[in-house]
C-alpha cells in the first residue's frame, strides 16, 4: 500500500514538472521584470542565465549575474525557461515529501527499523527529493 502511494506520489512530482502550457513568444513578452530566465541559443550552443529586463517582439534583455545588461535577438534561441514562485521552492517541497515519504515507508511496523536507522533513511529521502525538485525549477514558456 505505502509502496503504491509512494510511486503515485513520484509520477505525480514528475508529471506537475514536465506538462507546460503553451509555449508561445507572447507568454515570453508576458513575463514580469525581474524573473529570472534560462535562455538556450542556436549558435553557438550555450545557455545564458539572467533576470529579465524586457522582453518585445524582437528579442529579450537580460541583465546577467555579473550586473552587465545583454539583448538576445528573439532569431537566436532556442529555448526560453522562467523561473516561478513556486519553482522557486521546488528544491525545498522535494526535500520535505521525500523525507516524510521515506520516513513513513521506513516507520512501519513491517521493517523492524531502528528510530536511527529511520532519521538516516528519512534524510536520504530528503537528500533525493532535494535533487528531484531542482531538476524542476524552471519551466519552458518558449521553444522553436
Amino acid at each position: 500500500m505505502v509502496s503504491r502511494l509512494l510511486c503515485s506520489t513520484l509520477w505525480l512530482a514528475v508529471l506537475a514538472g514536465t506538462i507546460t502550457a503553451a509555449t508561445g513568444w507572447d507568454q515570453v513578452t508576458n513575463l514580469p521584470p525581474d524573473t529570472d530566465v534560462r535562455l538556450s541559443l542556436d549558435q553557438p550552443k550555450r545557455r545564458i542565465k539572467g533576470r529579465l529586463v524586457a522582453a518585445d517582439r524582437d528579442g529579450i534583455t537580460l541583465t546577467l549575474k555579473n550586473g552587465s545588461s545583454q539583448t538576445i535577438r528573439r532569431a537566436d534561441l532556442r529555448q526560453v525557461e522562467a523561473k516561478g514562485p513556486i519553482r522557486r521552492n521546488a528544491p525545498l517541497i522535494g526535500a520535505l515529501v521525500g523525507a516524510v515519504l521515506v520516513g513513513a515507508i521506513f516507520s512501519a511496523e513491517r521493517f523492524d527499523a531502528t528510530p536511527q536507522a529511520v532519521l538516516v533513511l528519512a534524510a536520504g529521502g530528503g537528500a533525493a527529493g532535494f535533487g528531484i525538485g531542482s531538476a524542476f525549477r524552471y519551466r519552458l514558456v518558449f521553444e522553436r
